[in-house]
Formats: C-alpha cells, sequence, structure tokens
C-alpha cells in the first residue's frame, strides 16, 4: 500500500527526490535491494549532499556486496556529516571489504574510544580481526561484547569460533552451547560444536550435532556424518 501511495505521488510529480527516498525505505524493508538502489540513486540525483540519502544507499551497497561503491558512498556522507559519528562504524566496516584492514581498524578505534559502551560496535570489531586472523585481538573484541551483552548468540558464537582456530577446543564446545541456549535453531553453530566434540574426543556429541546441523539446514553436514557417524 505504502508503495502504491508513493508511486501515485511520483506520477503526479510531487517532490520526486523525497518520494523517490521515502519508496526506497519501503523497498528497504522488504529487502528488495535492487528497486531501493534505483530510487536511491534517482533521490540522490534530485539532492546529492543528502547525507542520509548517501548512509541509506552506502548501506544497500554493502548489502548487496558492491562494497566499492558503499565506501564511495560512506566517504561522501562524512565529508557531508562529519558529526554523524555512526558512519564511522560503517564505514570500518565496508573498508575491510575493500581490503583496508588497517584503516578499518583505525575507524573501529575512534568510534570505540567515543563508545566504549557500544556491543556491537566490539563484535563488528572482533569480526574484522578474526577476517584476518588476529585472533588475539578478535577474543579481547567478543569478550567485551559478552561483558556488555551475554543476550546476543552471535558474540558467544564468534567468541567460540576464534577458540575453534586457536585450538581451544574446551572453550569453543561451551560458546557453541552457550549460543545454542539462545538461538536453538542454527544449523552452523551446530557444525562448529560438532567439530569441538570431534577434537575433544566426544563422539557421540558431535554425531548428534552433525544430525541437528542437518536438520537445521546445513549443507556441510552430510560430510561430516559420513566420516564420523557410520
Amino acid at each position: 500500500e505504502a508503495i502504491n501511495v508513493l508511486s501515485e505521488g511520483l506520477s503526479k510529480g510531487f517532490r520526486k527526490s523525497l518520494l523517490y527516498a521515502r519508496r526506497a525505505q519501503v523497498y528497504m524493508e522488504l529487502k528488495n535491494y535492487k528497486l531501493a538502489l534505483s530510487d536511491l540513486n534517482n533521490a540522490i540525483a534530485g539532492d546529492n549532499r543528502n547525507a542520509e540519502l548517501l548512509k541509506d544507499r552506502a548501506k544497500i551497497n554493502y548489502l548487496s556486496e558492491n562494497y566499492k561503491q558503499s565506501l564511495d558512498d560512506y566517504n561522501r556522507a562524512i565529508s557531508l556529516s562529519p558529526s554523524d559519528l555512526n558512519l564511522y562504524l560503517h564505514r570500518a566496516l565496508a573498508k575491510n571489504k575493500n581490503g583496508l584492514y588497517p584503516e578499518a581498524i583505525q575507524d573501529m578505534n575512534f568510534y570505540l574510544d567515543l563508545f566504549p559502551k557500544n556491543d556491537s560496535a566490539w563484535y563488528y570489531c572482533g569480526l574484522i580481526n578474526f577476517e584476518h586472523e588476529n585472533y588475539m585481538d578478535a577474543l579481547n573484541c567478543f569478550n567485551k561484547s559478552l561483558i556488555l551483552n551475554t543476550s546476543d548468540p552471535r558474540y558467544f558464537a564468534a567468541r567460540g569460533n576464534t577458540y575453534l582456530n586457536t585450538r581451544t577446543y574446551k572453550y569453543a564446545w561451551k560458546d557453541f552451547a552457550m549460543s545454542l541456549d539462545i538461538d536453538p535453531g542454527n544449523p552452523e553453530v551446530y557444525l562448529n560444536k560438532g567439530i569441538a566434540s570431534i577434537n575433544l574426543g566426544d563422539n557421540s556429541d558431535a554425531c548428534f550435532c552433525f544430525q541437528m546441523a542437518k536438520k537445521f539446514g546445513s549443507p556441510k553436514a552430510d560430510n561430516f556424518l559420513d566420516k564420523y557417524c557410520k
């Protein structure tokens, strides 16, 4: 209904830039990123110094894996609105996807110095470090996320993955178990918990985890079931 109303307004020529921006937001809610991006391009064509529009387009480009365009938009948005500090957090993620790891960490550190109690920012900082195999720095970030918030299953899962990669299997198993207590339907976490169990010598628990991973849709579960559970 919202799309129909906005489309009607556009057909009548009412404040096109604003209406394109509003319709883009509706498409974003529907996860139709292609149409959202098209509308934002039209909105920005009529209002190219609007940092909010650039931020929205940067987000869509990031979600669509258009990382270079995302970073370009975040840079433009920051040049227009440098006091919008959340932009630095999101630019850090875009920088990382463009292979700019030191610059990404620089933006993250700038943001976290100002907002040290933002648990999700610590989580994203941990993910960046994890991607670059800086596991000790990643653990430090995930620990801080969990000090601030123990209700998000992603934080336990991410720290568990880090422990798994450092072969600290007992701690990895505990974190995966905690994550599944909060979100019991995550196939990837079940799979990784099974891998931790294999390395701890608990074949029975591993097979249970692999079976649950398969049940919830993991494409890798069958390989582990064939290898360890026949």
